[in-house]
């Protein structure tokens, strides 16, 4: 059987916790397609920090280390930082795989593309690197000196996974070249999620939703002016939940205050991830305006659980909303056409129900696990073949 390694700044601490899930339920998934995976999660070593990880609280037969390693905050002095963590993780990376005989290196990040090609090369096994989204720090990415860097790292590269297509114009720009690319979707899997069909906006108050980390470009602010927008029209009768937290809250809460709007928006904080489908299950409209987003996985959660879901153009939910028959999509950063969307939506409420059914079979039949990791392995088999493997 090919053993895999991978590599990864995320994972869960155990299992259940929301971060870093999705590494988790692709590693699952592909152990369940017959792949011998095994996991190194590198974390930057963080002295005020108490680590919380517990490798014992996974499945005993599931192979997993922690590695840290040295890192400056807040991306700064980054040269040294990537250093810091080629020398914090190379090394113990190299002892594993030769420990375990790797046939491939599957790394998560552009961050860690330097230390996969370095391994790659070491042991004449192929390296594939999965960027999940763009970071925006300008001190990590921003700079000559750090594009050069990743890429470098990625144009060595045997494969480059995107999760989603709005990715390659940003790093197809950046390794100058987009023939190594490929995209592989994420799944998704929601513990608790309501069985079958539900019947959404039957009650005299519609019920909007978000789930997402309250960080910027997410549009949450959008919501909450388009919210704004409608109740000046009249159309006042609906209330929304706002899941998740971040840096964006408190100004988030302050526009609620000022739009007068408090009386009809929760602000539900971080919820556990089995906790997710209970809140999806009484909503009926999940909204969420990302104008930067690479995939959304979100959007499968609340289309699986039956809801209408509103997403952005161009962006990750364009890779499986088709806009009016399993979804809905808006113009980015578009207040008004964000708005026209939910009042159609509240004014046409069998439309939405035969709108949204549709989403959930999309969401439950297309983009599970199992299709992932079976794309993931296709790949997996065609670099080793190339590469001469078994």
């Amino acid at each position: 059987m090919l053993r895999f390694l991978c590599l990864t700044p995320w994972f869960p601490d155990r299992p259940g916790e929301r971060e870093g899930n999705y590494i988790f339920d692709s590693v699952m998934a592909c152990r369940d397609h017959a792949l011998d995976m095994r996991v190194m999660v590198a974390r930057a070593w963080k002295p005020w920090r108490r680590e919380q990880f517990d490798a014992q609280a996974f499945e005993a037969d599931l192979d997993i280390r922690l590695v840290h390693y040295g890192a400056i905050p807040r991306d700064y002095l980054r040269s040294l930082s990537n250093r810091l963590l080629f020398s914090g993780v190379f090394g113990a990376a190299l002892a594993y795989a030769r420990e375990h005989e790797l046939d491939l290196i599957h790394a998560h990040t552009e961050g860690l593309a330097e230390v996969a090609v370095a391994l790659g090369r070491e042991l004449n096994i192929p390296v594939v690197v999965t960027i999940h989204g763009i970071n925006t720090s300008k001190r990590f990415i921003g700079n000559d000196r750090q594009r050069e860097h990743f890429r470098t790292a990625l144009n060595r590269c045997d494969r480059i996974v995107l999760v989603g297509e709005p990715l390659r114009p940003f790093f197809g720009e950046l390794c100058g070249r987009d023939e190594h690319f490929r995209v592989v979707h994420n799944g998704f899997r929601l513990t608790g999620q309501p069985p079958g069909p539900r019947t959404i906006l039957e009650g005299d108050v519609a019920r909007l939703i978000s789930v997402s980390n309250l960080h910027e470009g997410k549009g949450i602010d959008l919501t909450v002016r388009a919210l704004a927008q409608l109740r000046e029209q009249g159309v006042d009768r609906w209330h929304y939940t706002i899941v998740g937290d971040g840096y964006e809250r408190s100004g988030l809460e302050k526009l609620v205050t000022d739009l007068a709007l408090g009386d009809q928006v929760r602000f539900a904080g971080a919820v556990a991830h089995e906790a997710v489908a209970d809140y999806l299950g009484r909503a009926d409209i999940f909204v969420l305006p990302s104008w930067r987003e690479a995939f959304g996985i979100a959007y499968l959660e609340a289309m699986a659980c039956g809801l209408a879901v509103i997403g952005v153009k161009g962006q990750g939910a364009a890779e499986f909303i088709r806009h009016g028959e399993n979804g809905f999509l808006v113009e980015p950063k578009s207040v008004n056409d964000l708005a026209m969307q939910i009042r159609d939506l509240v004014d046409a409420p069998e439309w939405a129900r035969q709108i949204a059914e549709a989403g959930r079979r999309t969401a439950s039949e297309d983009f599970n696990w199992e299709k992932h990791a079976s794309r993931v392995a296709s790949l997996y088999r065609e670099m080793v073949d190339e590469k001469g493997g078994v």
